[in-house]
């Protein structure tokens, strides 16, 4: 949809509801922007919508960032000066982290060419014009938009009832690659990401599963115990048993 401010938005097929726990939990978004202003209004913005925020300004030290946090969304800016554009950055997010909600800032007014440009984008990816970010309530709503309808294109989607429903999709896409089988170690190289930010991210589903604390219950266990039970036994490609 385009609002006369020139934001537009590419829906997904289809849309998580609203109720569901993950949108109710705290939100981490990363703004890329080579403008120190502009990447600090929309940080302010999102912080008093109660986001946590992270802030790069160039797609170098994005990526740095990417490799000790989880990001629900990512508000990138097309034009990063010197090095990878913004839309380098969105394509390897889109490749490796197909999660993560995207919204495309530019200076274009008539967003038609830069929407062709990102033809191949998986999820939900919004685009916003730079002028229209003054206006909070327009660049709430775009990232609201992007987040609701970034639905996961995976065989096993997050169930809207039960435990899961409580796990942003970051976080459920983590637990999949646990109860595939996958070390750690594996699961940061196949994200670009850290062992630490991981297994921060682990901590952070025990929590949202209520696994409680102790030495008669082995957290990781318990977490797969829950997938299973509500979403079945996940396939692991490539993975032939005799």
């Amino acid at each position: 949809m385009t609002d006369s401010l020139g934001s537009s938005l590419v829906p997904a097929a289809s849309l998580r509801s609203p109720e569901a726990g993950a949108l109710s939990a705290t939100r981490f978004a990363l703004v890329v922007d080579d403008e120190q202003f502009v990447a600090a209004l929309v940080s302010s913005a999102l912080e008093g919508a109660g986001f946590e925020t992270a802030v790069a300004h160039s797609a170098t030290d994005a990526r740095a960032v990417l490799a000790e946090i989880e990001p629900d969304i990512a508000i990138i800016d097309v034009a990063l000066g010197r090095g990878p554009s913004g839309l380098d950055l969105a394509f390897l997010l889109g490749q490796t982290r197909p999660e993560v909600a995207l919204l495309i800032l530019t200076q274009h007014k008539d967003l038609r060419g830069i929407k062709s440009a990102t033809d191949g984008l998986p999820g939900a990816c919004g685009f916003l014009s730079k002028q229209a970010i003054c206006d909070t309530s327009v660049l709430l709503d775009a990232v609201e938009t992007c987040l609701t309808a970034n639905v996961p294109q995976e065989q096993y989607p997050i169930p809207t009832t039960g435990s899961l429903a409580h796990l942003t999709e970051g976080q459920f896409s983590v637990l999949r690659m646990i109860a595939q089988g996958y070390s750690t170690t594996s699961i940061a190289a196949q994200r670009n990401s850290s062992v630490s930010a991981v297994a921060k991210l682990m901590r952070q589903i025990y929590a949202a599963l209520e696994i409680p604390t102790g030495e008669d219950i082995n957290p990781r266990a318990e977490a797969v115990r829950i997938f299973i039970a509500d979403s079945g036994i996940p396939v692991r490609e490539g993975l032939h048993r005799q």
